[in-house]
């Protein structure tokens, strides 16, 4: 298995765009450590404004990238490290087994005698607190798996909780939602003091010592890397507009508005008729996506930022 313990980019476009460039055109199995700068990741199955507070990402300065496997939302930052496995599934075929990928990584912690157990999700736990959500995408054209999980290292728990902070409550729709955890970091629960360049050696060390291959990104891989992360994994079709579509519920002095969303857009408004007549909510915010910083831009156009609270 070839290892790459990836120092290349902290973009999260750039390193979710890596793994569906090495999943379908590559043929080799493959291990990579990697993180990015402050990011939140939704699912593939997931409705965007329903799991990111996008107007505390946007205040702090917080990414928004959508990945191809399903699962719940996740907070990167330069205090957590992504580990992704593509394997290739033989004769076997594909199957869900997220223990042939999360058990070497326990093992690899036991050796900092940190303990790591299994929860009966898909998370890996410490003293009880999640500290690493996992996800898969199988391939059943190429008959091969990617694997993907966090390992909360170092990470600013406060940014963590503060942009996951939603409330469900106003959105119906069929879409997959997270299922929220107590989370810890790693670093507390180590007996000697390293940090996450010492980390991200130990667990490549590993690796290494259970036989993979070191090795780093070739010039022609990180070529079209960059042209999927940007026809692709930077744009707001792909971030925004594979939401699945819902109803939203919000409230303005106490009169409800209600925003019938589709592909990240809204299509349709429903409220008080002297509120829409007021303000002509219609010709504002049909076909706007429904995302903090497009409904700031429009709505603070015309003089109307105080709507834009109602809306998420």
């Amino acid at each position: 298995m070839r290892l790459i313990n990836d120092y290349h980019a902290t973009n999260p476009y750039f390193n979710l765009a890596a793994e569906e460039y090495f999943l379908n055109e590559s043929k080799e199995d493959i291990c990579r450590f990697w993180q990015n700068e402050n990011a939140v990741v939704v699912g593939k199955h997931q409705a965007l404004a329903a799991e990111v507070n996008t107007k505390v990402a946007q205040e702090k300065g917080i990414s928004i990238a959508r990945r191809i496997s399903g699962g719940g939302t996740v907070f990167h930052d330069l205090g957590n490290l992504n580990f992704t496995f593509i394997k290739n599934n033989g004769a076997q075929g594909n199957m869900i087994d997220f223990k042939q990928f999360t058990q070497p990584i326990i093992n690899a912690l036991a050796l900092l005698a940190v303990r790591i157990e299994h929860s009966g999700r898909n998370d890996l736990l410490l003293d009880g607190f999640k500290m690493s959500g996992n996800a898969e995408h199988l391939s059943q054209k190429l008959n091969r798996t990617l694997h993907h999980g966090t390992l909360l290292f170092n990470s600013d728990l406060g940014n963590l909780g503060a942009v996951l902070k939603t409330s469900i409550a106003q959105f119906e729709g069929k879409f997959v939602h997270s299922k929220r955890s107590e989370v810890c970091n790693i670093l507390p629960y180590l007996n000697t003091g390293i940090n996450m360049e010492q980390f991200r050696t130990h667990l490549s060390n590993y690796f290494v010592q259970q036989g993979m291959v070191l090795s780093t990104l070739q010039p022609h891989e990180i070529e079209q890397i960059e042209k999927l992360a940007r026809e692709k994994y930077s744009t707001l079709d792909w971030i925004l507009g594979y939401s699945p579509k819902y109803v939203f519920k919000g409230l303005y002095k106490d009169m409800p508005i209600y925003l019938w969303v589709k592909d990240g857009k809204i299509v349709r408004i429903q409220t008080n008729d002297a509120l829409n007549n007021k303000y002509d909510l219609n010709k504002l915010l049909i076909n706007q996506y429904h995302y903090y910083p497009s409904l700031k831009k429009v709505l603070q156009e015309d003089n109307l930022g105080e709507l834009l609270d109602c809306f998420f």
